[in-house]
């Protein structure tokens, strides 16, 4: 990825699925979860930090550019 710009992009495009695999970290009973998730309410719980680290979400093999 590149600039901060499209790494925002890709975090509201997948925010859904990140939300997710965070919630599953925390409780894995999906009925406890939090219904109607929207991208408000993820930033509301999470803060968002640009590094280095990959969490790999993706369901292909990551590879460098």
């Amino acid at each position: 990825m590149g600039s901060n710009e499209e790494v925002r992009q890709y975090i509201m495009f997948n925010f859904e699925r990140i939300f997710a695999n965070e919630l599953n970290d925390w409780y894995s009973d999906e009925e406890k979860w939090p219904a109607n998730r929207t991208s408000e309410m993820f930033f509301e719980w999470f803060d968002v930090e640009i590094n280095s680290m990959i969490l790999d979400l993706e369901e292909y093999e990551i590879t460098k550019e």
